[in-house]
């Protein structure tokens, strides 16, 4: 209902993050002790700045063992030989675990396997030929959706203006 406008990234990042840590708060103080909250987040470069803020200025207030971690985009073409491993920089899925999953863990001191996030299979084709199809990779992160909903979405703008990738 309102527009803020900031001086530089950062700062609109950080207040993205604070408002987005607020957020996540009261979802957990209304969520039984043991159980999650889901959240997607977008994976791009225009993200960097709310993600190092979130990151950062979660620490103390966040337990990361309590939210499941989800993602928005990646490359998945028809051609499953055209789709990029996750060990390339392009990957949505790479960008994910570097910019989130891996300063989780580091910066909270949680170990990797505490958290829980589901990454979208869009994996090339292995050694034998086999991949899933694009309809089989969408339609079992839609189950994976469908199993827990979206408690809340870290979006954005794209730096080309588009709004989420998908």
């Amino acid at each position: 209902d309102r527009v803020n406008v900031f001086a530089d990234r950062r700062t609109a990042g950080e207040a993205a993050a604070l408002h987005g840590i607020e957020q996540i708060e009261r979802l957990l103080v209304h969520t039984p002790t043991g159980d999650k909250i889901t959240v997607m987040f977008a994976a791009a470069p225009s993200q960097v700045e709310t993600i190092e803020a979130l990151v950062r200025l979660s620490k103390g207030r966040i337990d990361w063992r309590r939210v499941r971690i989800l993602h928005m985009d990646e490359w998945v073409p028809a051609e499953p030989e055209k789709r990029i491993s996750i060990d390339k920089p392009e990957s949505f899925r790479n960008w994910i675990v570097n910019h989130l999953l891996g300063p989780i863990a580091e910066q909270h001191a949680i170990p990797a396997e505490e958290l829980e996030f589901h990454l979208i299979d869009a994996d090339p084709p292995s050694a034998s030929g086999e991949a899933l199809t694009a309809e089989q990779v969408a339609d079992a992160y839609g189950r994976i959706i469908e199993q827990f909903g979206i408690d809340g979405i870290f979006g954005g703008y794209g730096e080309n203006g588009h709004v989420a990738f998908n």
